[in-house]
Formats: structure tokens, C-alpha cells, sequence
């Protein structure tokens, strides 16, 4: 399950407080209840957390302990009962300082800043030299736009403690958030200095000078960061994203096929929301999340994704064509080719030109208006003229108004742009049996069931090109396989067993 950005500053403060950080706090050896609970907790099994820590509060209501893992397990579950358990760890022990940061965070989780600035600065009161503090502090400063106070506190974050790479990474952000890009990339190449194997340094490196359009600067500190780990999800996007502003396309979807390898759909979705969680102004970041949520099949979700691009740059033509994309799969082809208009005017002869012209040609021609649809795939044509998906529309049109020797040439065309291209195989097929060339119209629609067994319309109309030429046999078969695939109208089922039952009868 996907995470919000507090979700994932909690599991931050979770880790580096309740983990491994310096304030470490083991449950009691002894208490087997709360080992229980941080074993589920561990394997992120909230629900059976919160259970088990729920009867160690009832066998001693007066454990700090079994209040501060019971408001960590309600915390990430997103229960408003999270800050109830830390106020009361805190009332049994008012010196435990995690207890203060995860009740800033439920604070922070409920929209409550006063409240969960006054937790993180009342942790410093306790110990005024805790690094994690500060950092935690100059966060909730940032979320409020405060950046002079979020600047202060990493400031003071790092004269306590000059080698805490992490405060530098955040103070880094902060700059480069605010356009302070020197004094950002100054941090960042300290930050690389004390720790060089941080991949994170060096992806933040890369996004400095990619946003810089550095991009020969930006490709040496994002491969640094891939060589550092293969596996870094992260940095592969940013790489695709580096090589799409160069307009090197092709590399960039190799960058992306290369992140699909490394993780399915939903940690994919997981993956670019982690990295809209730390910059969501990341417009390439969130039209990746929208493409993965659309393989996801989660269509509702990929609509607001791409929303939220085109509330920032309303003519951003990708998000624009995405948005046509699922208008159409949703059958809203009117808005959708409205929208595909706006694509068009905004970018006459751009990349995705051609395929906006296509979708106002499909709505013209759903609407019967041949001789608009014909003049949109036309245009689509002049900006591609190899756009075979436009040169097979063109074909469906003519056929649709009888004139069987230009929708023979168009399907021919769009065959020689795409030899794969399954429905012009099909349509040519038509074409031809319509014009009575029965043996070059059984070759189309054998080159359809070699590429797709399953296609039905394909199989009946072999059976009836069979028929024709009084190939009994070769009909049967091919009727048979129209029964076997077929996923219709069940007329059209009878009727083709019909035509099997003819055909078995002696003549």
C-alpha cells in the first residue's frame, strides 16, 4: 500500500528513533507482549500490532512502553488514537524523547502544526543536542513554507553534529527548493565528501543539475548513483526523465523498461509516489505514477494524477494526451476529442500532433461525419505520413461508404508502416471479398489467426470466403474455431452453427 508523505516521514522517525538511530529504546527483554507486537510492527502487520499491544496496555495500563508501540502501530495505521498513546508514554516518562517525535508526527498527520511543533520543540528542551530534533524541527517548519526556520534548525542540526549526512541532504533540498542552487550543490558536494557511497546524495546531485539543464553534469552523478546500486528505481527515472528533456526518447523509455524490470505495477506506483512525496513538483515523476496507475487499471486514480499536472501547466500535452487515453477507454469520445483539439492547436506539428488529429477523426467518424473524419486523418497523415493506424482509419472509412479500391490502397498503406498491424490485415481482408478477390482475401485473414488464434470475426469470415469457393471442408473448420472464440451475440453464434450444420449435409 502506497504511502502519504507523513506516512513516510513516520516511518523515518520510526526507524532512525524506534530502530537504529541514537535514541534507540528496546522493549524489555523479558516482556514477551511487546517483542510480539515489534515483530508485527517489523513486517508491517499493523492490525495484529495494535492488537497485541493493546492487551499490554490492559495487563499494565502504566507501561511507557506499551503506550509509545501501541501509538506507533496506530500511526501507521492513521488512527487518530496515535497521539492519545504518546501524550500518555509522556505522562509516564516525560524524558523519553521519542515519544515527543511521533507525537509531532500524529500532530502533523492530523494537520495539527502548532501542536506538533510544540512536541519536536519540547523534545529539545529535553535534550537540546539531538540532531534527529532539529531535523525533525526544520521539517515541520518546511511544510508550513517557514524555510528561514527550517534553514536554522538543520543549521543547528549540523553544528551539533558536522558529519550528520543527513541534515545536509535535507538542508540541500531546502535550497534548492528555494532556488539557491550554488549553496545547494555546495551542501550536496560536502554531503558526497563525508559519505561517497550514499546513493542518495548523488541522485539529489543529478535532480540539482538536471532541473539546471547541467544534463552532462546531471548523467555522471545519476549513474554514479546506479553504479552504487543497480537496483535504484529512483534514479532510473530520473535518468529517463534527463534523457526526455534532451529529446532522446528512446533512451528514456529504455530507462523506464528498465524500471518496470526492476519492480511490478504497484511498487512501481509505490516507487514514484516516494519520489512526489520529496518533490512533488516532479511534473515527469507524476506522469510516470499516472501511466503506472493506468496499467494498473486504476483509471479513476490516473485521471486525478494527470489533473493535478494540468492544474501546473494546463497545455502540458503528454498529460493532455494521457487524459484522451482514458476518456476514450471510458467511451467519452466527444471530451476526448475535444481534448485532442487543444493538443493540436497547442502543438500543430508536435509528437503527439498525429495522434490528436486520429482521435478527432475516430469521434468524427463514430458520428458518421465521413467527410471530417477523412480530413483529420488526413492531417494526422501529413504531419506522419507513416502513421498506419491513421492510413487503416482512412481505410475503414472509405469501406464504410463503399468505395472498395481506395480503402484497398489505405490498408495496404497502413500495412507497409506496420506489418504487425492486425486490424488492417482484417479490414484489407474485407476489402477484398467484397470485391469478390476471395483467394487474396482468405491470405489477410490466415496473416490475422497466425497473429491472433482467438480472432473470431477472422475465423467466420474465412468460413465464409471458404464457403464461396465451395471449400466445405476448410469452412467447417473455420467456422468451428469462430464457435470455439467467439464471445458475442449469441445470433451470430447460431448463425454460424448453422452454416456448420449446412455444411455437413450431404448436397
Amino acid at each position: 500500500m502506497s504511502r502519504s508523505p507523513v506516512d513516510r516521514i513516520a516511518l523515518l522517525v520510526l526507524l532512525s528513533i524506534g530502530g537504529c538511530g541514537e535514541v534507540r529504546q528496546e522493549p524489555p527483554a523479558g516482556d514477551s507482549l511487546l517483542a510480539v507486537g515489534r515483530a508485527y510492527l517489523d513486517q508491517e502487520q499493523y492490525d495484529q500490532a495494535v492488537a497485541v499491544y493493546q492487551e499490554a496496555v490492559r495487563r499494565d495500563s502504566l507501561s511507557r512502553d506499551a503506550h509509545f508501540y501501541l501509538g506507533l502501530a496506530h500511526l501507521q495505521r492513521k488512527s487518530t488514537a496515535a497521539a492519545e498513546h504518546f501524550a500518555r508514554a509522556i505522562a509516564l516518562d516525560s524524558t523519553y524523547i521519542p515519544s515527543y517525535h511521533n507525537l509531532a508526527i500524529a500532530h502533523l498527520e492530523a494537520g495539527r502544526y502548532p501542536q506538533a511543533v510544540e512536541a519536536a520543540e519540547t523534545a529539545l528542551r529535553f535534550d537540546p543536542q539531538s540532531p534527529s530534533s532539529y531535523r525533525l524541527l526544520a521539517f515541520l517548519h518546511k511544510e508550513q513554507g517557514q524555510y528561514e526556520r527550517a534553514e536554522e534548525a538543520l543549521l543547528r542540526a549540523l553544528y551539533i553534529a558536522p558529519k550528520d549526512v543527513e541534515a545536509r541532504q535535507a538542508l540541500a533540498l531546502l535550497y534548492s527548493q528555494q532556488g539557491r542552487n550554488a549553496r545547494a550543490e555546495e551542501v550536496l558536494l560536502e554531503a558526497a565528501e563525508l559519505a561517497p557511497k550514499r546513493k542518495e546524495i548523488w541522485r539529489d546531485m543529478g535532480r540539482l543539475y538536471l532541473n539546471e539543464k547541467r544534463y552532462d553534469e546531471a548523467a555522471q552523478a545519476l549513474n554514479r548513483a546506479v553504479a552504487l546500486d543497480v537496483n535504484y528505481g529512483e534514479a532510473y527515472h530520473d535518468l529517463a526523465n534527463l534523457y526526455s528533456a534532451q529529446g532522446r526518447y528512446d533512451e528514456a523509455e529504455a530507462m523506464l523498461s528498465r524500471l518496470e524490470g526492476l519492480l511490478d505495477l504497484s511498487e512501481r506506483e509505490e516507487t514514484l509516489e516516494k519520489v512526489l512525496e520529496r518533490e512533488p513538483g516532479d511534473v515527469e515523476a507524476r506522469l510516470a505514477l499516472g501511466r503506472a496507475q493506468m496499467r494498473l487499471g486504476q483509471y479513476a486514480d490516473a485521471l486525478n494524477t494527470y489533473k493535478e499536472v494540468l492544474s501546473r501547466e494546463p497545455e502540458h500535452v503528454d498529460a493532455l494526451a494521457a487524459v484522451v487515453q482514458i476518456h476514450l477507454r471510458q467511451g467519452d469520445v466527444e471530451r476526448a476529442a475535444h481534448l485532442a483539439g487543444k493538443i493540436a492547436a497547442h502543438e500543430p506539428r508536435g509528437r503527439r500532433a498525429p495522434e490528436a488529429h486520429f482521435t478527432m477523426g475516430f469521434a468524427h467518424a463514430q458520428k458518421q461525419r465521413w467527410a471530417e473524419a477523412e480530413a483529420a486523418f488526413s492531417r494526422a497523415l501529413d504531419i506522419d505520413a507513416c502513421y498506419a493506424k491513421a492510413h487503416n482509419a482512412l481505410g475503414n472509412v472509405y469501406a464504410l461508404q463503399g468505395d472498395l479500391e481506395k480503402a484497398i490502397s489505405a490498408y495496404r498503406a497502413a500495412l507497409a508502416c506496420d506489418a504487425e498491424l492486425r486490424d488492417a490485415y482484417y479490414g484489407l481482408g474485407m476489402a477484398l471479398a467484397r470485391r469478390e478477390s476471395l483467394a487474396e482475401a482468405i491470405v489477410q485473414f490466415e496473416e490475422v489467426v497466425r497473429r491472433d488464434s482467438t480472432h473470431a470475426r477472422s475465423h467466420y469470415a474465412l468460413g465464409q470466403a471458404y464457403e464461396q469457393q465451395g471449400e466445405a471442408a476448410a469452412a467447417r473448420l473455420a467456422y468451428g474455431a469462430f464457435v470455439r472464440h467467439w464471445r458475442g451475440d449469441e445470433k451470430v453464434l447460431a448463425a454460424a452453427q448453422s452454416r456448420i450444420e449446412h455444411l455437413q449435409t450431404p448436397q
